[in-house]
């Protein structure tokens, strides 16, 4: 596969910055944001409210992103702009037995996490 393109069959969420809380939300304390379950969405939507210290910064802090599944993060962003290290939220959340959440936040610029 072409490392510019990528599987998007896989959705998995929409993630939009916010700054009104909505719904049940949950502290990431190494981006500072809170974030809630697009699981509990009708539309898998995540709302993501960054603190005002947050380390996250440029476009990963303002844009919106959309997330897919995939099977290996290391090969989905081969070739791709990285913003954001790919990282741990919680329970292996970016990584995990049964497949990957990938954010992409454009067509060539990649972005973790959601």
């Amino acid at each position: 596969m072409n490392p510019k393109f990528f599987d998007r069959t896989r959705f998995d969420h929409i993630g939009v910055v916010t700054e009104e809380k909505h719904g049940e939300e949950n502290f990431v304390d190494s981006t500072r944001v809170w974030g809630t379950n697009p699981r509990q969405h009708p539309a898998n939507v995540e709302y993501l409210r960054y603190e005002s210290d947050t380390p996250v910064t440029g476009p990963i802090r303002h844009q919106p992103h959309v997330a897919y599944r995939g099977d290996s993060v290391d090969e989905a962003i081969k070739g791709h702009e990285i913003l954001l290290e790919p990282f741990d939220v919680a329970d292996g959340f970016v990584r995990d037995r049964k497949s990957t959440r990938l954010n992409f936040s454009h067509t060539d610029i990649s972005r973790m996490p959601s």
